[in-house]
């Protein structure tokens, strides 16, 4: 037992440490119905960078946003791939600190203030998925705000097979897209 709580306390002691590294801002958007577009820009500190400099299509984050509910992290996954330069999230608005964060969002739009918010990353978890560049036929489903998982995995097959010209291995020949929406909407 006392392994166990030295294992836990070194974990929250590496957490607290993490979370008292330089903020990086994050840029909301309101997106169709109840979904926000979070834009976070990289941080720029050389600790922190060190921290969330790369992931993986598939990866996620745990995220807690001061401004709206501290030490309250939720898990997203990362909509975007590496070579964008910043870490781009779509949060679908239901209870709590995702309804809290679109309300906050709606009324800085509404009422014409700027809209950043600084976050704090808990952990950044990369997908333990296989490379789809292994595949010659890649088909990728999704379903309502589940595409944030595919759609990187969609976009990293696709720079990898324009790689296929610069003489680089990827077997991917294929690939198959199918998102499955409840309402017809926008999405960047």
């Amino acid at each position: 037992m006392l392994i166990g709580m030295i294992m836990l306390a070194v974990e929250w002691l590496f957490r607290l440490f993490k979370m008292s590294l330089s903020l990086p801002e994050a840029i909301p958007q309101l997106v169709a119905r109840n979904v926000i577009h979070l834009t976070i820009s990289m941080p720029t500190g050389f600790v922190s960078r060190r921290f969330w400099n790369t992931w993986t299509p598939g990866s996620h984050v745990r995220l807690s946003i001061p401004s709206i509910g501290v030490l309250q992290p939720h898990p997203f996954t990362i909509a975007s791939i590496p070579s964008d330069g910043n870490i781009q999230l779509y949060i679908r608005a239901r209870k709590g600190l995702t309804q809290r964060l679109y309300e906050k969002t709606a009324g800085a739009i509404l009422s014409g203030r700027p809209v950043g918010m600084k976050v704090h990353f808990e952990g950044l978890y990369l997908s333990k998925t296989p490379s789809f560049q292994q595949f010659d036929v890649v088909l990728l489903v999704s379903s309502g705000i589940g595409v944030t998982f595919t759609i990187p995995i969609l976009r990293d097959l696709v720079q990898h097979v324009k790689q296929i010209e610069e003489g680089q291995n990827c077997r991917c020949k294929r690939i198959g897209f199918v998102w499955v929406v409840k309402h017809q909407g926008s999405f960047p």
